[in-house]
C-alpha cells in the first residue's frame, strides 16, 4: 500500500527506507516487537545469522549470542515457526540429525540487516548503487533463498513430485576444495541425485569453461567425500536460462525463475 506506481522500484525503496522520514526505517524493530514479547534475544540470534550466509550451528550461535540450552532451543523453534529461519542438514557419509545448521531466510530481515545503515547521508542510496557489486551480491543471495524456499516447486518442475526424495546440502571438508558447497541436492529413490547449481543473472547465464570445470570438480568432490554410488545429474537453476554456448548441452536439466512460480 506504500508503493507509488508512478515511481520506479528504486525510487520507492529510496523513499521507504533511505529518505529523511522513511516510513519503513523502523519497521524491522516493529516486526520483532509484534512477534515476540521479549524480542531482544530473537533479534540477537537473527543478527548473528545475518553475518553468515551459509548459516550457523547451535554451538556457533551460542558463541556469538551467549544464548544456550533450552532457551536457545525455544527461540530457534519460535523463529522457525514464524518462517524467519530454517534448519537444514549437511551430507557427509551420512546426514547427522544432531548437526543441523540454522539459516536466516526472512527476506525482509536480510534486506534490512544488509542495507539499513547504508543510506545515511545518501537519500537516493538505492538509485545510486543500482549497478554496484554490493547489490548484485544481494540479488544473488536472495535468488538462492528463493530457490531454497521453493524446493517443492523445483521438484515439480523436474517431474520429481511423485517420487520419494531427500533434500540436503553439502560442504567440502577437503582443504583443496575449501569453500566448495552445494546448497540444493535432491537425492532420489531411483538412485539418481540432482546436484543443483543456483546462478543469478539479469538475462541468460553464460556458462564458460572455467565455471563448467568448477562445477565438474565440485561434483567429483561431492561423490568422493560422500561415497555415493548414485548417478549425478547436474541441474542449473537460473533466472532466465542458459545462453547458447559450448557447455550448455552438457547440463542435464535446467530450471528458470518462471518454473518456480508456475
Amino acid at each position: 500500500s506504500l508503493l507509488q506506481p508512478q515511481e520506479s522500484l528504486a525510487e520507492n525503496l529510496d523513499r521507504l527506507f533511505f529518505s529523511q522520514d522513511a516510513p519503513l526505517r523502523r519497521e524491522y524493530q516493529r516486526l520483532y516487537k509484534t512477534l515476540f514479547n521479549a524480542p531482544e534475544p530473537y533479534m540477537k540470534i537473527v543478527q548473528a545469522l545475518a553475518t553468515n550466509k551459509q548459516g550457523l550451528t547451535r554451538q556457533e550461535l551460542t558463541a556469538k549470542t551467549k544464548i544456550s540450552g533450552k532457551s536457545l532451543t525455544e527461540k530457534l523453534n519460535n523463529l522457525q515457526n514464524c518462517d524467519l529461519t530454517r534448519q537444514y542438514f549437511i551430507k557427509e557419509k551420512k546426514i547427522k540429525k544432531t548437526g543441523g545448521i540454522y539459516q536466516l531466510t526472512d527476506f525482509f530481515s536480510i534486506f534490512y540487516l544488509t542495507f539499513a545503515d547504508k543510506g545515511f547521508g545518501d537519500e537516493p542510496y538505492w538509485t545510486h548503487h543500482l549497478l554496484s557489486p554490493e547489490l548484485n551480491n544481494w540479488y544473488g543471495l536472495c535468488f538462492e533463498r528463493i530457490c531454497i524456499t521453493h524446493i517443492e516447486q523445483i521438484k515439480r518442475a523436474l517431474h520429481l513430485d511423485t517420487m520419494a526424495t531427500q533434500t540436503y546440502s553439502w560442504r567440502s571438508k577437503n582443504t583443496k576444495e575449501k569453500g566448495a558447497q552445494i546448497d540444493i541436492i535432491i537425492d532420489r529413490a531411483d538412485k539418481m541425485i540432482n546436484v543443483c547449481e543456483v546462478k543469478y543473472c539479469q538475462g541468460p547465464y553464460t556458462l564458460d569453461k572455467a565455471e563448467y570445470d568448477k562445477l565438474q570438480n565440485r561434483m567429483h568432490a561431492f561423490a568422493n567425500e560422500t561415497g555415493t554410488r548414485s548417478g549425478l545429474y547436474l541441474t542449473m537453476i537460473t533466472t532466465e536460462g542458459l545462453a547458447e554456448g559450448k557447455y550448455t548441452s552438457n547440463i542435464m536439466a535446467q530450471i528458470v525463475l518462471d518454473d518456480i512460480f508456475a
